[in-house]
Order: C-alpha cells, then sequence, then structure tokens
C-alpha cells in the first residue's frame, strides 16, 4: 500500500470511527443507530466503509461522513467479512491513526469518550461475552495450544475499539494460526472471538478486562451488567435484539425494535 492510500487525518489523529455496511438502505432502527452515533461523535474523523460497487447515496442523508470503499468480496458473506476485519489492508489504511473505533449498523454510542479509551494501553476492547463463548483450536501449526478449551470473555466486534498497529503486530506474528482459522472458521467463529483468543495466548497483545469492557460496551446480558455497574457504557451492541425492554426503557425514542425483521447479515460482531 502507497503512502498515498492512507487516510489522513482531519480532525484527530487519535481515532477513526469507521461504520461498516454491505447497504445504503437501514432499517429505521438501523437508521437511528447510525446517526446517533454520528452526532454523538461528530469531532472525530468518521467513515462509511462499503463495497467498491455499491452505487453510495449515503451523502444524501449523513453528508459529514466520508465514504471508503472496499472489494466487494469483503462484503459477501460472513467468511469473506471475517478476513476483512483481520485483514492488513483494512488496518494498514488507517495506521496513521492511534485507534479505529468500529461501530456497525447495529451499534449506537451513546457518550463521547474516545479520549479515555484511546489513552489505554490497550489493543482491543469490545463487549464481553460474559464467558458465553469458547474456542478449542486445532491448529497444525501450533499443537501446543490443542486440546484445551479457551473461553472467551471480551472482544465483541459489532462496536469495539482496536489499535491498529497492535493489530498489524499480532496477526503478523501470528500469521500461520490466522492462516489455518480463516481456512476451518466456516462462520462458526468470528474474527473478534479468534482476536480474544489471540489476547489469551500472548500477552503482547492487550485485551480489556471484563471491568473495562462493561464500561466500553454491553450486548448479552445487558441488564444484569447495568445493575451491577450502576452506569450506562459508552454503547451498545445490537442489544435492541436481546432486550427490547431495556432498549426501549433506554432509548424511548427509538423506533420500536420489535419491527426490526431478521434479515441474514454478512457481517459478523
Amino acid at each position: 500500500m502507497e503512502l498515498s492510500d492512507l487516510i489522513v487525518p482531519r480532525n484527530s489523529c487519535r481515532c477513526a470511527v469507521l461504520i461498516p455496511t454491505h447497504k445504503v438502505e437501514f432499517h429505521p432502527i438501523e437508521k437511528y443507530c447510525i446517526s446517533k452515533t454520528i452526532k454523538t461523535l461528530c469531532r472525530w474523523d468518521v467513515f462509511f466503509i462499503l463495497p467498491e460497487s455499491l452505487s453510495s447515496n449515503l451523502s444524501i442523508f449523513f453528508p459529514e461522513v466520508e465514504s471508503i470503499k472496499f472489494a466487494d468480496k469483503n462484503f459477501q458473506n460472513v467468511d469473506q467479512y471475517n478476513r476483512f476485519r483481520l485483514s492488513a489492508e483494512l488496518h494498514k489504511k488507517f495506521i496513521l491513526y492511534d485507534r479505529m473505533l468500529i461501530c456497525e449498523p447495529d451499534a449506537i454510542v451513546m457518550s463521547d469518550h474516545i479520549d479515555r479509551w484511546s489513552a489505554e494501553p490497550i489493543d482491543y476492547v469490545g463487549a464481553p461475552w460474559f464467558n458465553l463463548l469458547s474456542m478449542k483450536p486445532n491448529f497444525e501449526s501450533r499443537p501446543d495450544l490443542n486440546g484445551v478449551e479457551y473461553k472467551l470473555d471480551v472482544g465483541n466486534g459489532g462496536l469495539c475499539m482496536v489499535n491498529p498497529r497492535s493489530i498489524l503486530h499480532i496477526l503478523d506474528k501470528h500469521s500461520d494460526l490466522v492462516k489455518e482459522f480463516l481456512l476451518r472458521s466456516g462462520g462458526q467463529l468470528n474474527s473478534d472471538a479468534f482476536l480474544a483468543f489471540l489476547g489469551g495466548i500472548d500477552s503482547e497483545f492487550k485485551l480489556a478486562s471484563r471491568a473495562e469492557a462493561v464500561e466500553f460496551s454491553l450486548e448479552l446480558d445487558a441488564n444484569r451488567a447495568l445493575l451491577d455497574s450502576g452506569r450506562l457504557p459508552m454503547g451498545f451492541h445490537a442489544m435492541y435484539k436481546y432486550d427490547p425492554k431495556l432498549w426501549q426503557y433506554i432509548f424511548p425514542d427509538s423506533p420500536d425494535p420489535r419491527d426490526m425483521p431478521q434479515v441474514a447479515s454478512p457481517f459478523a460482531g
């Protein structure tokens, strides 16, 4: 990638906000989430990440957001999207930024705490899974890792913050594992789970703790986590799908989440 291909920060090199989407027509609740997020994070550089063949009219609805396009194959299905999320191409594009905040269309950011999170010595933070996710590897290149079930506690990728330089380093360091994972994942485990796994086996790649993650974002078991912490996180990922009553309580002006069609998405977060 040439220097001219890199995104040059406009407002700050501290963080780029990325909203990946394979479409330009959103359900009202997705549009609500995107609009709230953009308004909350208006002082940062915000980008839509789109397939190159997508005829973008997003500037009509979100004129303040620039569109960056990547190859169509990256958005075709879950497996291709996983490859994209683990690709050097994506992270090199934004390497002039200290952090990338990735917000899929079903994520919402309610408060601008980017200054805080970008200053933390954390390479990857996303909502906790509360030990509901695990990975039992079977790697030919690293048989020493096999035969153990690794609990994956933190790292939902639908709303996450990553250090692009650290991601590039850790993916290069474990390139054999990356290749095997992408060949065998089959959509059952996503890129965010793999990054959480890498953080569990390599202390050089710094994952957020669960206590830190619940202050950043929530998805599963949001009600329990809120009762325990007593305060709202920076944002939520897909919470309206898992707890629509809680969603409507927090966001009373939101469209009714029960009207949201259950349509398969190529996104993995």
